[in-house]
């Protein structure tokens, strides 16, 4: 695709990135983002061969809204929903929407963000004050968390990948890790929002968005 791209006289390139610090030298090493590092490097060589063609990659961290409702970043229909290394761990997130218009933005400021990484977020979160919130909004709801340690998450991930079960069973243990595992990148040092001209998220926002996850979850048995 890159290299029709070139060849059609694409101007910019934004690949399905969307995801972690993958410059990250823990997350790096992670076989579910190789994929995405070999894409890095035909880019990077096909900019510097053709100085008309060029690239941006956008980092956002977790999806939020999507992922709260899934359950990904707080299980509300479970009765022991896991909190990864204590639920302590601060992580970025981003909604869809503002994923959306990091691309306008970057579009917008086109010879600006050029050949870069650019990262985004709406918030700073963790687990423990996600439940928190949902403990609030609904306080006869009980939950008795788990903890779940990301380094034996991805210790089992690589003996899956031994098996060769790289995208199946190994790829959530391995994003597990690189979002909620301590040097990992999950909380981002620095963020473009501003050069992007995006906002950032509210305690509100968030909130809103736990009770819709709340409305959809079944009541945990116990």
């Amino acid at each position: 695709m890159i290299e029709a791209a070139v060849a059609a006289g694409v101007k910019r390139f934004i690949p399905s990135e969307f995801s972690a610090d993958i410059d990250n030298p823990k997350s790096s090493t992670l076989p579910v983002y190789q994929p995405n590092i070999a894409v890095h490097k035909v880019l990077k060589a096909q900019s510097q061969a053709h100085s008309s063609f060029t690239y941006t990659l956008i980092r956002n961290g977790v999806l939020l809204d999507w992922s709260m409702a899934r359950g990904y970043i707080v299980a509300f229909d479970s009765a022991t929903p896991i909190l990864y290394d204590g639920g302590d761990r601060p992580f970025s997130v981003t909604s869809m929407s503002s994923v959306a218009r990091a691309v306008v933005g970057v579009l917008q400021r086109f010879d600006s963000i050029r050949n870069r990484v650019v990262y985004i977020h709406d918030l700073v979160i963790t687990q423990k004050q996600v439940l928190a919130i949902a403990q609030k909004l609904v306080p006869e709801r009980k939950w008795d968390p788990v903890t779940v340690s990301t380094a034996d998450l991805e210790a089992k991930s690589w003996e899956d990948v031994k098996k060769g079960e790289v995208f199946q069973k190994s790829a959530l243990g391995f994003l597990a890790r690189a979002v909620f595992g301590e040097g990992y990148g999950g909380e981002f040092g620095r963020v473009d929002n501003e050069e992007l001209g995006l906002g950032f998220g509210s305690e509100d926002e968030l909130e809103e968005l736990v009770k819709k996850a709340l409305e959809g979850s079944a009541v945990p048995s116990s």
